[in-house]
């Protein structure tokens, strides 16, 4: 009984440590994302037109990116997906009066959305998060969801154009592991591969913390490649 009492009361433990990262997690990225140089979530929301009603954020976390799309286009009907219940939660407190604005809990790897649903999908600093099978059968979900005229547009971690810098050699070495799968031209050639024609790629924006970013049409009938 000992142990078995012992076993409960870690578990029960487990969902408070969940709300507990998460709850330090979020405030970490929204205090991040809102000073990161360049403004990437910024940049990323301003290549959103006019014309596209359906956007869809990827990995969204707290939703600092989709609350500025929501903001800047009343019009739209935006939804941000995120695997974190907890992170969800949070996300939908910030997001108070913003009735154009969904969060949905759900697996970027497999989305709980029709075919040919979105005309937007947006991902910010999340592919790169996600292990290299995983970010491919995101890339391929996201592919379907979108509609023939669809578009992803992507800002992600990237190497810094200048190494010699001993700030910039110590960065390097601390985000190696998260940038190594998608820095450079690896996250565009990933891009590519899953049906996608990329239009534009800027490589290490940002200062401190560089940053790339993606805009893709969607090529029909190569999502699952």
């Amino acid at each position: 009984m000992g142990t078995a009492g012992g076993g409960a009361r870690r578990n029960r433990g487990v969902p408070l440590l969940n709300r507990l990262r998460c709850f330090f997690a979020a405030h970490y990225l929204e205090a991040v994302d809102a000073r990161l140089k360049g403004s990437p979530h910024r940049q990323l929301a301003a290549m959103v037109h006019d014309v596209d009603v359906d956007i869809l954020e990827v990995c969204a976390a707290t939703g600092f990116l989709s609350r500025i799309v929501a903001t800047d286009f009343p019009h739209a009907r935006v939804s941000a997906l995120d695997l974190s219940a907890e992170m969800i939660t949070g996300a939908r407190v910030r997001a108070r009066g913003l009735p154009n604005l969904d969060f949905v809990t759900g697996d970027a790897t497999t989305m709980p959305y029709s075919d040919s649903s979105f005309d937007v999908v947006l991902a910010a600093f999340g592919l790169s998060v996600l292990s290299p099978p995983a970010r491919g059968r995101c890339l391929a979900e996201i592919h379907r969801v979108l509609k023939t005229s669809g578009r992803l547009l992507v800002v992600d971690v990237d190497d810094a154009l200048n190494r010699a810098a001993l700030f910039h050699a110590c960065l390097n070495l601390v985000h190696r592991r998260r940038a190594s799968g998608v820095a450079g031209s690896r996250l565009v050639r990933q891009v590519e591969s899953r049906g996608f024609r990329p239009s534009r790629h800027l490589n290490g924006q940002g200062g401190l913390f560089p940053f790339q970013m993606i805009v893709a049409d969607r090529a029909a009938g190569m999502g699952q490649a």
